[in-house]
Formats: structure tokens, sequence, C-alpha cells
């Protein structure tokens, strides 16, 4: 009987226009400003024409109509983070640095967004963009740049001044870069701001840059017992232990620092007492006198 069939290839059908209609609903909604009103430059966001977007909304942020309007800022801000992904041999010379851009911009959207709503309602996008600016000031860090390192982790916590792991790295790069003084002040409000928000009882992790704040420990920690400051080093890393107790990393720089075998080898019956690393840190060298 082909009826059967033909119901089957039907209902098939049917299955394969929903899952098409749904997913391009789903690509829209990750596509847009949520909470947005501005449809031009919500539809030229989602057919990828990220330039005219960027114009569009470049025209709008200029225009005394819309002086308080945070949207075309936000949008400003997506645009400049896709275009930085873009083959830059393709790109009009007006986009010098379209990653920095997206951070300014970003930053300039926070001061219009008063009460924080729309910043609340694209959180992940945020959470993207400070990934990819993560990714290039470290990249900076690895190049030994480290003032435009930290002039970019800066730019990070201009639109997100809560983010204590970003500005705890800022305050290694700023020592790094023999801005000792400034250096020792983010690191300092960093461990406070920590400290205290790990006490309230809603408190939750920044997934995004919690990683890079443990890298941030080790490589001070490091710096700090390279330079003669043993005590100051043990001292971060106990505390390292305590926001982190069971992260191998900070075990094992902890014992490097005590003088004790890496963790993984403590149940070794033939363990030696040599303390290797089992991760590459850079050897920033300075003499600050920097304590935490």
């Amino acid at each position: 009987n082909i009826l059967p069939v033909l119901i089957s290839r039907f209902l098939f059908a049917r299955i394969l226009v929903f899952l098409a209609v749904w997913y391009l609903t789903l690509q829209i909604s990750l596509a847009q400003v949520n909470g947005g009103q501005h449809t031009k430059l919500f539809d030229m966001y989602a057919m990828e024409k990220y330039e005219d977007c960027a114009f569009k909304a470049e025209n709008m942020v200029n225009n005394e109509k819309y002086k308080k309007d945070p949207e075309p800022l936000l949008y400003l801000s997506m645009c400049m983070l896709k275009i930085s992904k873009m083959d830059s041999s393709e790109l009009d010379q007006h986009y010098k640095d379209p990653l920095k851009e997206s951070l300014k911009y970003a930053k300039k959207f926070r001061s219009k967004d008063k009460d924080g709503s729309m910043y609340k309602n694209n959180v992940l996008f945020f959470d993207e963009l400070k990934v990819e600016a993560m990714d290039h000031a470290n990249s900076l860090y690895n190049q030994n740049q480290y003032g435009k390192a930290s002039a970019f982790f800066g730019l990070i916590n201009a639109f997100d001044d809560k983010d204590n792991n970003v500005r705890f790295m800022k305050g290694v790069c700023d020592i790094l870069a023999k801005n000792a003084a400034e250096g020792a002040k983010n690191i300092n409000d960093a461990m406070k701001g920590l400290s205290a928000s790990r006490v309230d009882s809603s408190f939750k992790p920044d997934e995004a840059s919690e990683p890079l704040f443990i890298q941030a420990l080790i490589i001070y920690s490091d710096y700090l017992s390279k330079n003669k400051m043993e005590d100051s080093a043990k001292k971060t890393m106990l505390a390292a232990k305590v926001f982190f107790p069971e992260n191998l990393e900070i075990k094992n720089q902890y014992n490097l620092l005590h003088g004790l075998p890496p963790e993984e080898k403590k149940a070794e019956e033939d363990a030696t007492k040599k303390t290797e690393k089992k991760y590459e840190l850079h050897k920033p060298m300075g003499d600050e006198n920097i304590q935490v």
C-alpha cells in the first residue's frame, strides 16, 4: 500500500520544514539585541551586513535624537566585534582596530544603559567580547608587551568594573611593565573585591574570566618567588588555595613554593623530591618590591 509511504514522506517533509524554520528563528534570536527597538539595525545585523549596520548605528549615535539611547552603541560594539573577525585585507581602512573599538563602544553603552537592564539581557554578547579581548591581551602578554596587555585588560574593566579576575591580571601586567604602584593597587583592590564577593551567598564565579585569574595567581607568585619575595609568593598561593581548593595547577604551584612534590606524584611510592612544574610559565623578571 503506497498510502503509508506517502504519509511518511509528507510528515518527514513537514518535520524538515519545521526544523528549518526553528533553526532560522534560533539564529535570528542569537543575532539580535535582546530588548531592542530598532528594527533596521536588527535586520542588517541579522543579515550579517555588519559594516552597514555599524554605519547606520554610528549615524544614530551622532544624532541628537538618540543621544540617550544605549541601543545604537550596543549594535556598534557588536558589529565591531564581528568586523574584527573578518579578513583585514577586505576591510575599509576606517577599521584600524575594530576589537578595541568594540570595547570602547561597550564602555559608552554601559554609561547610557542607566538601569543596566539591556546589559543583563545581552550578557552573552559581553561574555563573548570579554573572551576575545582576554585572548588578545594574553597574546600581547606572551609577546612581553606587558603595557599593551594591561591597557587591553583595562578596556575590559571599563565595561565590566566588577570583574576582579581581570583586574588582578591587569595588576600583574602593570608590575611587569614597571608600573609598580598601579600594579600593587590593582592587585590589592582585586583581592579585596574577590574575598568580599565569595562571602556573599549569592556569589557566582565569572566563568569567562576565572581561568585567567588562576593563571594570574600562578604567574604572580612565580614572579614574587623569582624576585626573592618567597613569603609573599607563599601568601599569594595560600589565598589561591582558599579560592580554588581543588585546582591541580594551584596545588602544584603551592607545593613547588614549599618544596613539595607535584600533587599527582604524591601517591607514587618511588616519587622523588624533584619538583618540576608541568605547565609552562613565562618568566618575566624585575626587581620591584611588591607585596600582596
